[in-house]
């Protein structure tokens, strides 16, 4: 079954919602200025208050662009997260210095599609476990709601699982799902009220688009 990462989360509430609802990874937006973003006490606060069944079910993800490592891994540590997410310009060597210095934690790497030819750098990332899809967007960290031609992906072999981003909607959700087989998805101003605030009933609708579609 696809999984569901519903990320920007930046309150209590919506990140209990979010997993009474199914979700398989809650996302924190550690870079400044942007809209979801969310500093590392509040974050660690809103993860050592989920209820305990889903701690062991959750995995918290931290999202980061162009960040020095060892502040990667200081926020990584200090707020409980078990999942890296890379939303820059981090290169192959990069990632495998973060490799090095976090090996217990699971790497994702997003890549901002344009067209056919953002793909053909990506094999030569040996040191992540997941690549993640989004909407290319110069220095945003996702969370546009604009959505690339999923048609790209299309019977592409990554050698890796990866997630889909970029403008899934409840509505969407499904279709995308049957079009690209994902190993999951990442949602995030796809169902919010506003930036930041997540919408308890889109949540509530596309985890279960999702989740009956995969």
């Amino acid at each position: 079954m696809v999984k569901v990462k519903i990320c920007g989360i930046t309150n209590l509430d919506d990140a209990i919602k979010a997993c009474e609802y199914g979700a398989d990874l809650l996302g924190f937006v550690f870079v400044k200025d942007t809209l979801r973003y969310i500093g590392k006490d509040k974050a660690r606060d809103i993860v050592l208050r989920l209820p305990e069944e889903y701690k062991n079910k959750v995995d918290r993800v931290g999202l980061f662009m162009n960040e020095d490592i060892e502040r990667v891994a200081e926020i990584t540590s200090f707020c409980d997260l078990n999942f890296i997410q890379l939303h820059g310009q981090e290169d192959v060597d990069y990632c495998r210095d973060l490799r090095k210095r976090l090996a217990g934690y699971k790497i994702l790497k997003a890549i901002k599609v344009k067209d056919e030819f953002s793909l053909e750098a990506i094999s030569e990332y040996d040191a992540i476990d997941f690549f993640l899809f989004d909407s290319f967007a110069e220095n945003v960290p996702g969370g546009t709601g604009k959505r690339f031609k999923w048609d790209i992906l299309e019977g592409c072999d990554f050698n890796k699982p990866f997630f889909l981003a970029g403008g899934l909607t409840p509505e969407n959700i499904a279709d995308a799902i049957r079009m690209v087989k994902p190993y999951g998805v990442d949602v995030s101003s796809g169902v919010e009220k506003e930036p930041g605030i997540k919408d308890e009933i889109k949540v509530k609708e596309f985890i279960a688009n999702a989740k009956s579609a995969g």
